[in-house]
Parts: C-alpha cells; sequence; structure tokens
C-alpha cells in the first residue's frame, strides 16, 4: 500500500473523524435551557430634608489688588492653513578646519572625522595597499 492509496486511505479516515467530531461535539457543548425567574419588586423611597440656610459672614480683603489690563493676544487667521516644507540646511565651514566644505563628506569620511582616526594611505598601485596579491609575473 504506497503512494496514492496511502494517502487516499489516510485522506478519508481524516473526513471521517473530523465529520464525527463535527456531529458529536455541537451536542456536548449546547447550554442548558434556563428556567423562567420572577421579576424582583423595587421600591424607590424619597425624603428630603430641610437644611437650615445661612448667609457668609463678610470679611476684609488681605493683600494687593492685581493690576487690570487689556487682553494681549493675536487673532488666528481665517483662512486656509498654511502648508510648508522643511529643507535641510547646508552645514557651514568650520572655523577649526578652514576649506573643509562638511557638505562633501560622505558618510565614511564623516565618521573618520569625528572618530579621530587617520585617512588611509593611498598607495595607488602598490602591491602593499591592494586587498588581493596580483597574478604573479
Amino acid at each position: 500500500m504506497r503512494g496514492p492509496a496511502l494517502w487516499l486511505s489516510g485522506l478519508a479516515v481524516s473526513v471521517a473523524l473530523h465529520a464525527g467530531a463535527a456531529l458529536l461535539l455541537p451536542g456536548l457543548w449546547a447550554p442548558e435551557p434556563v428556567a423562567d425567574q420572577p421579576m424582583p419588586e423595587a421600591k424607590l423611597e424619597m425624603t428630603s430634608y430641610e437644611v437650615a440656610h445661612a448667609d457668609a459672614v463678610p470679611q476684609a480683603t488681605e493683600g494687593e489688588a492685581a493690576p487690570e489690563a487689556a487682553a494681549k493676544g493675536a487673532v488666528a487667521r481665517q483662512d486656509a492653513v498654511p502648508v510648508t516644507r522643511a529643507e535641510p540646511a547646508r552645514p557651514k565651514a568650520s572655523a577649526a578646519a578652514p576649506g573643509l566644505d562638511l557638505a562633501e563628506l560622505t558618510w565614511s569620511e564623516m565618521e573618520r572625522l569625528l572618530s579621530g582616526r587617520a585617512k588611509e594611505p593611498d598607495g595607488g598601485d602598490g602591491p602593499a595597499f591592494s586587498r588581493k596579491r596580483g597574478k604573479y609575473e
């Protein structure tokens, strides 16, 4: 029993088990009906009491009165909200390094400058400066 017959028999068993579970489980999980319960009786009792009313006793004020001034402020615009776009500011040459244009630096050069590492020497086509050794001649 190899190949398609094995797959078909597995599929048939799986379908039979799933169908049995679909028929059996809802009957097991069905809730029992709740019996009707009588409505509770509600009573509301309200009682009001008369409260004695007294006037506040006037007292003299303490401290200085604050000077009164006209309100200051700007009037909000009544038209559409203005939309602007921020542009990045170009960095200016530093006084510590005259002639150094920060806008022309790459990120790797900027990182090298800020970390204080020396510039890697450029030996042209010398064998000591290449990553791969050239072909032996």
